[in-house]
């Protein structure tokens, strides 16, 4: 279940980073 959290939380950061 956290390792499922972690994944949801570091694919954010990469959206957020990938997004101008």
């Amino acid at each position: 279940a956290l390792n499922l959290v972690i994944k949801v939380v570091c694919g954010g950061i990469g959206i957020a980073l990938l997004t101008p």
